[in-house]
């Protein structure tokens, strides 16, 4: 035989030992587990996986689908097992000043629903995002009942000045010569709303940022008055994110509006880190700020952020996205929601309409380099961002904790 022929069969055979196989559903389901919520325990062997992994972690982030009952019903059934694990801080995407007005209403009041019946009523519209549901007011309230600070790091709402300026009335100590300018810049900060929400387009945060009955309400508070200018530092800060959007500045808001997360997120941890060495704490907020690496739009996002302090601490963190496959609609049919192009299509796949399912994202990428399968690109990038897919069963209708007419 030849020396070429030689060669060319040794080629051959090189290429076929190591040509990379297709991802399969037999591949998928090695690494996909199940598990139940009754009486807000978890059951199954997914759950142990996920009690293992809380066990280890110093951060566990649950990157959410937005408004998702069934999210909701998971947090609180994760929290105790949290606590009992010795996290103590829990981080939501709402404002600081929105997290500590929700906490005072569930300590004077027991319940949210008078408070969002009033400004929903006032406005039309929710005073505090992710807090509207009758299932968000039960997580709360187990988080408190099991003693976690809440730490709010997002921008105020665009509701939210109507209760914040209230707040500032409340504490501060010269009332009458903030009492005269209040009522102006209120109801001015009310009409400007009503037009806002008729017209999209309408420049209410530029107006507000300019308004001198708000800047006149504003210089009128004792400067000395650190909880009462921090709100105005909050709000005006959060009105100038939100301002870029109007200005059709998308990429300056999404960068100032992460930039703040990260900044208000390290002020909290290095206030919790006085007192613990290792802060141990839980983060619920939507999918698209908790990847690892960049995120869907192109940026390092807080979670991100939390990773590299993990690393840096030479600690564990845990991410998990939820990716609901199945609704229920109005008319009490269930609607499946998986597109044949989606990247994690054979993930969705081992969905189950009456239990969780717990996909691990890491195991199956060690998996694939051993055994050189290949992988989607699009595929890969998905995997990366988290440890976990979590997928709910089917998915319920948020319950409004406020009356709507």
């Amino acid at each position: 035989m030849t020396r070429q022929k030689l060669l060319f069969i040794s080629l051959l055979v090189s290429s076929l030992v190591f040509a990379q196989k297709e991802l399969s559903s037999f591949d998928v389901e090695k690494f996909t587990t199940h598990f139940r919520i009754e009486n807000d325990t978890l059951t199954g062997n997914g759950a142990n996986i996920l009690k293992k992994r809380i066990s280890e972690s110093q951060f566990v982030l649950l990157g959410e689908e937005h408004f998702a009952s069934e999210i909701s019903i998971l947090t609180n059934s994760l929290l105790p097992i949290l606590a009992d694990n010795d996290f103590k801080y829990f981080v939501v995407e709402i404002g600081p000043n929105s997290a500590n007005t929700l906490v005072n209403e569930i300590h004077k009041k027991e319940q949210l629903y008078d408070f969002n019946t009033e400004y929903f009523k006032l406005t039309g519209e929710i005073p505090i995002p992710f807090f509207q549901g009758k299932e968000d007011e039960i997580f709360l309230k187990t988080a408190l009942n099991r003693k976690f600070r809440i730490w709010g790091v997002d921008q105020e709402y665009l509701t939210a000045q109507f209760f914040l300026f209230k707040k500032i009335m409340e504490l501060s100590i010269n009332k009458k010569e903030v009492k005269k300018h209040y009522k102006p810049a209120y109801e001015y900060m009310l009409t400007e709303f009503k037009k806002y929400w008729d017209d999209e387009d309408y420049k209410m945060f530029d107006n507000y940022l300019k308004s001198d009955k708000i800047e006149t309400f504003f210089k009128s508070t004792n400067p000395n008055n650190f909880e009462v200018q921090k709100i105005i530092i909050d709000l005006k800060k959060s009105w100038s994110i939100y301002q870029f959007n109007e200005d059709g500045l998308f990429r300056n808001n999404w960068k100032s509006r992460i930039r703040y997360l990260k900044t208000n997120f390290s002020k909290h941890y290095k206030e919790a880190n006085r007192n613990d060495t290792l802060p141990k704490v839980f983060v619920k907020m939507g999918a698209v700020h908790l990847s690892n690496g960049l995120n869907n739009y192109g940026y390092y996002d807080v979670g991100n952020l939390i990773k590299e302090l993990s690393n840096f601490n030479q600690t564990k963190t845990t991410s998990f996205k939820c990716n609901p496959r199945f609704y229920r609609g109005e008319n009490n049919e269930i609607i499946d929601d998986l597109k044949s192009d989606d990247p994690l299509k054979l993930i969705l796949e081992k969905a189950k309409q009456n239990e969780w399912t717990l996909f691990s994202n890491s195991e199956l990428l060690d998996y694939c380099y051993r055994e050189k399968i290949k992988l989607n690109s699009k595929l890969k990038t998905e995997l990366k961002r988290f440890d976990y897919i979590l997928i709910p069963p089917i998915v319920n209708e948020m319950k409004m904790n406020f009356k709507e007419k």
